[in-house]
């Protein structure tokens, strides 16, 4: 989830010195020396790759967040979904543009792996990351219960939070991540590393040159997100798809909901054929609704996937990172990839939740389009072999 330098403090191969030779194993040494390939993780080809990917990412994510926020704030809707959609971006908007702070400086260089932005933003930006995820996760599965409330609750009441309930939650939502999110201001720690570069000969003496890192106790670190996986993001993620498998299922079978007439739908006899037509009106409006509530099926399953997707495999390596020793190209790659993979959250978030019904219609268009020319190149094709078959007979 993060790429702040664990491996330095306990994975990487590295020879640590100290004045007196005298100090407890949890204290950072006086003196640390590691080779120059532990500083530079990825390939000239790999930076540039994820350097273009972050910065595409990170500028349409906050394009699209900041969008969002102008939307909302003049479109009426429901408060409580309304209150949810601007946190949610403003949540967006921070993980977005801390992770890409953190990536691309880094990226820019050969030197990767080490911290350039200074020891302050080395204990604030983790705590910015850890802050924005658990605000985002937390304010998803708000919206999903919004939606449960509103979909299968309505029969009982009108669900329409006011003013106070819906400042409270916000008040709530961002208090409880700020102080789960706090430990990350003391667990990273910034420290000066010595560099020595490989001899181009073995008979060259060994020069070096100083970094800085951003390191913490693997330990530590790995308890602490162990703790936050299991209490809090698992339990949102269960309510998450519970509650949207519930609409899902409540959509699913409504799909045939007014097929059959009401009483109040009942044909009038006439001479004049206005039954007839009756029935056609009702037939269409019957088959609109049922294409209605399938692709509101499809974008509750589509919510599901994209959360699954974007969400799980991050915390999943995270936790995996701090438990295990490995330092290798591959890991890196996959870091820097499931750290793009969350940014790619924060821009889809806009077009799965506020501008839902416009990616919609776009997707529609598109797939319209997409058929045509299939249908255009296969036509062409039959008619070019029926030609070559004709002119061969």
């Amino acid at each position: 989830m993060f790429n702040n330098f664990e491996y330095f403090y306990d994975e990487t191969n590295f020879s640590s010195f100290n004045h007196d030779y005298d100090y407890e194993e949890e204290n950072i040494p006086d003196l640390i020396v590691v080779y120059e390939s532990a500083v530079m993780p990825l390939s000239k080809r790999q930076r540039i790759i994820f350097f273009v990917l972050t910065s595409i990412v990170s500028f349409l994510a906050i394009i699209g967040n900041a969008l969002v926020l102008y939307v909302n704030f003049t479109r009426k809707q429901r408060l409580l979904f309304r209150t949810c959609l601007i946190s949610l971006a403003i949540s967006d908007m921070i993980y977005t543009q801390v992770t890409a702070v953190i990536y691309l400086p880094r990226l820019f260089i050969s030197q990767s792996a080490l911290w350039v932005l200074g020891p302050l933003t080395c204990a604030i930006f983790p705590f910015l990351q850890t802050f924005s995820i658990l605000v985002n996760s937390i304010l998803l599965v708000c919206i999903a219960m919004d939606r449960y409330m509103a979909v299968v609750r309505v029969t009982k009441a009108q669900w329409e939070p006011g003013k106070l309930f819906c400042v409270t939650c916000c008040v709530l939502v961002w208090g409880m991540a700020a102080g789960v999110s706090s430990p990350m201001l003391t667990i990273y720690q910034y420290f000066k590393i010595y560099i020595v570069p490989y001899p181009e000969h073995p008979d060259d003496k060994l020069t070096y040159y100083i970094g800085h890192v951003c390191a913490s106790h693997k330990d530590e670190n790995a308890y602490y997100f162990s703790i936050i996986f299991s209490f809090i993001f698992a339990p949102l993620v269960l309510t998450f798809v519970w509650m949207n498998s519930v609409v899902a299922r409540q959509i699913w079978s409504r799909r045939h909901f007014g097929q059959k007439p009401t009483p109040q739908q009942q044909p009038i006899p006439s001479i004049s054929g206005e039954q007839s037509q009756a029935k056609t009106e009702v037939s269409a409006i019957s088959i609109e609704r049922k294409k209605r509530q399938v692709r509101l099926f499809k974008v509750i399953l589509l919510l599901m996937i994209v959360f699954f997707l974007c969400r799980l495999p991050s915390w999943i390596y995270t936790i995996y990172k701090l438990n295990n020793d490995s330092d290798t190209n591959v890991e890196w790659i996959l870091n820097y990839s499931f750290g793009v993979l969350a940014l790619t959250n924060c821009l889809l978030n806009p077009y799965l939740y506020t501008f839902l019904s416009e990616t919609i219609r776009l997707m529609s268009f598109l797939s319209s389009v997409i058929r045509g020319l299939c249908g255009s190149i296969c036509l062409l094709c039959r008619k070019k072999r029926e030609d070559n078959e004709n002119s061969s007979a």
